[in-house]
C-alpha cells in the first residue's frame, strides 16, 4: 500500500496493523455518537481492516473511536479552524493514522484511490475519477453517490453510510444506517468554522 498528497508528498505507513482485507469509506459524522458505534458494529461483523475517513470528523473523540483499524484520515471544511485541526491531527498521530490533509491518493490491492472530502471544487473530483486513479472517494455532500466518471467512478458514502472495498476482488458494498440521527442535528454540526457541510 503506498499513499501520499496532492503536492506529491509521500507517507510511510509502516506496516498495517494487520493485512488489508476490507476497507470501510466513511465521512461527514459531525461527532456522532449513534452514527459511530453503527459503523463499528457493521465493520466489527465485516471483517473491516482499514478505515479511510472522508473528512468531517469534527472532533478527536471520533477520531479515536476508529483506533482498532488502520485509520487514512482526509481533513474536512469541519476541521477548519487550527485548534480543532491541532487537536484531531494530534488523536489521529496517537492512534497511528495517516494523514493526508486536504486530499490524496491511496492504493488498496492493485487499484488506486483519489479521496477528498469535497468541499473546494465538486468538478475536481469528477476530474481526477476520469484520470490517473480509478476510484475517486469523497464526502461533504451527506447523501450517498456512485457514479461512473469517464474511466473511473465517483463515489460518496453519505453522513449515514459506509462503502466497504474487497481488494481481493475489487467489489463494492453500499450501507445506510437509516436510524442514526440527522447531521444537521449531531453535536459537531455547524460550528462557526463550519459551513454546515
Amino acid at each position: 500500500m503506498t499513499a501520499e498528497n496532492t503536492e506529491g508528498r509521500r507517507f510511510q505507513a509502516g506496516p498495517p496493523k494487520r493485512n488489508v482485507r476490507k476497507v470501510a469509506f466513511i465521512a461527514d459524522i459531525h461527532d456522532g455518537p449513534d452514527v459511530i458505534t453503527r459503523h463499528l458494529d457493521l465493520f466489527s461483523e465485516k471483517g473491516v481492516t482499514d478505515v479511510v475517513l472522508l473528512g468531517d470528523a469534527v472532533g478527536p473523540d471520533t477520531v479515536k473511536a476508529f483506533e482498532e483499524y488502520q485509520l487514512h484520515y482526509v481533513l474536512g471544511n469541519g476541521e477548519h479552524n487550527h485548534e480543532t485541526i491541532k487537536d484531531v491531527v494530534s488523536a489521529a498521530d496517537d492512534i497511528g493514522a495517516i494523514i493526508y490533509g486536504r486530499d490524496g491518493r491511496v492504493q488498496f490491492g492493485d487499484k488506486h484511490f483519489f479521496i477528498r472530502h469535497g468541499d473546494i471544487d465538486r468538478d475536481m473530483g469528477y476530474a481526477m475519477a476520469a484520470t490517473n486513479v480509478d476510484y475517486t472517494m469523497h464526502g461533504h455532500l451527506h447523501y450517498q453517490e456512485d457514479n461512473q466518471v469517464g474511466s473511473g467512478r465517483v463515489m460518496n458514502p453519505g453522513d449515514d453510510g459506509a462503502i466497504l472495498y474487497d481488494p481481493a476482488h475489487d467489489t463494492f458494498e453500499f450501507y445506510t444506517h437509516d436510524d442514526v440521527q440527522n447531521a444537521e442535528d449531531r453535536p459537531g454540526y455547524g460550528s462557526e468554522e463550519d459551513d454546515g457541510d
